[in-house]
């Protein structure tokens, strides 16, 4: 999305409803709290969170906002290595929210 769609989203209020599009919907058995479904849906519009506590007004500190987001590309990262390497098992284990991310430092 270019700039005005962004603004456009944003002034719509779409992304205020913490409903996420049928190919991502299994993200909710990872992010449970409204909070947290409203960060996904935020970062997967805007792919920034710089302003998530301000244009949506829940609070997270900084360094949970890192953690989320580092979990949330995490678990897309082994999503897509999983479905490009045809790895049903790990697929079906990430969709049905049994998968145990685990971030690498």
């Amino acid at each position: 999305m270019d700039g005005e769609e962004l603004e456009l989203e944003f002034l719509s209020g779409r992304i205020f409803d913490d409903s996420l599009p049928k190919e991502r919907a299994w993200l909710h058995k990872y992010f449970r709290t409204r909070r947290e479904r409203s960060f996904v849906k935020y970062f997967l519009t805007f792919n920034n969170y710089t302003q998530f506590v301000n244009h949506t007004g829940h609070y997270f500190c900084a360094k949970a906002l890192y953690y989320l987001r580092i979990k949330l590309q995490g678990l897309l990262e082994a999503h897509a290595r999983a479905k490009s390497s045809m790895d049903l098992e790990t697929l079906v284990e990430i969709e049905t929210g049994k998968y145990h991310w685990r971030q690498h430092r």
